[in-house]
């Protein structure tokens, strides 16, 4: 059975070798090429913890995933009781615009000959 294990000098990179059986959460040793303070770190540790990062971000991606199409779902339960169930035809709603702009026209003009009026007449009002 292999008692030594490797980590990396967070400063330099270097590789630093030590016992397991002497390690300790923590651990804070010189580095042997750079001299400067770093923490000792099992390579299996860090391996998992990698790999329970990514597990988490897969586990984060489904619930969010679902969580919209609940949301989807209860948008469209409530369309469906309201009885618009489809978007209106492209048409339909090109005819109400068209519809609405003609009505703004109209309440406009209607509005500016009101001012001619006003201002054209002689009497105050």
């Amino acid at each position: 059975m292999n008692t030594e294990a490797k980590c990396e000098c967070r400063h330099c990179g270097g590789h630093i070798k030590f016992e397991v059986k002497n390690f300790q959460a923590g651990m804070v040793v010189d580095c042997p090429h750079c001299g400067e303070k770093t923490a000792l770190v099992l390579p299996f540790l860090l391996a998992n913890a990698a790999r329970l990062r990514i597990a988490v971000c897969i586990v984060l991606f489904i619930v969010a995933a679902i969580a919209i199409e609940s949301h989807f779902k209860t948008l469209n339960d409530a369309m469906d009781k309201t009885g618009e169930t489809q978007a209106k035809p492209f048409g339909d709603r090109a005819r109400a615009n068209a519809e609405a702009k003609a009505e703004t026209d109209k309440a406009a003009a209607d509005l500016n000959a009101r001012l001619n009026n006003l201002t054209n007449s002689d009497t105050p009002p």
